[in-house]
């Protein structure tokens, strides 16, 4: 993907009472005097929470780092608002990254949107792209969102999907988080009349 910017920048939101914020440092050659050396460019996110907003007393911080290619292959790190991915995005390339769609889908089935969810899949966006091993299907069911599984199923999200390092399958996970039997009832039907491999569930309870 071609550069847009080569300027250090930073964004900051809210999530609750964490204050949290992306760092951007551009790509830097190595320094004669320091050897410093940064070719990639570096996105460094920060979790933060004030002893004041912390029911302990003593705050927290936490500090997680990715390369610009990785962020522009792969995803962010964490959950950022879909706005700041937006603006990142805009930040570091003229090219939209492969994944942007199937993120604003994530964010939607997150917000329980079913009406975004339903726009964006009409616009043809990959209805199961996982983002950092997370599809929207996983996430609606682990939600118990009935009506968003269901329009990402009518899309074509794919029943059998397994992630690297994960042994969970999608009726594992409907076990899991859905008690509602109005909810998963339905949805087990459409999963298994959708080609869902008994074999794979199976194995992973075993």
């Amino acid at each position: 993907m071609e550069s847009r910017s080569s300027e250090p920048k930073t964004w900051r939101w809210d999530a609750g009472d964490t204050q949290l914020r992306l760092e951007y440092a551009p790509p830097v050659s190595g320094a004669p005097d320091t050897g410093a050396d940064n070719p990639d460019g570096t996105l460094t996110w920060i979790e933060e929470v004030s002893p004041e907003d912390d029911e302990r007393g003593y705050g927290s911080r936490s500090v997680s780092s990715q390369t610009r290619s990785d962020f522009l292959q792969n995803g962010p790190l964490g959950r950022p608002p879909v706005a700041i991915v937006e603006g990142i995005v805009a930040h570091l390339t003229t090219t939209e990254p492969h994944w942007l769609g199937p993120y604003r889908l994530l964010s939607a089935v997150r917000r329980s949107d079913t009406a975004a969810a339903r726009a964006l899949l009409a616009q043809g966006v990959a209805p199961d792209l996982p983002i950092r091993r997370l599809t929207p299907l996983y996430e609606a069911v682990r939600l118990q969102n009935g009506v968003v599984a269901e329009q990402l199923l009518a899309a074509g999200a794919d029943v059998n999907r397994r992630f690297p390092g994960s042994d969970a399958v999608l009726l594992m996970t409907l076990a899991l988080y859905c008690r509602d039997a109005a909810v998963w009832e339905p949805l087990a039907a459409q999963i298994i009349a959708r080609n869902f491999s008994a074999r794979e569930y199976f194995a992973a309870i075993a």
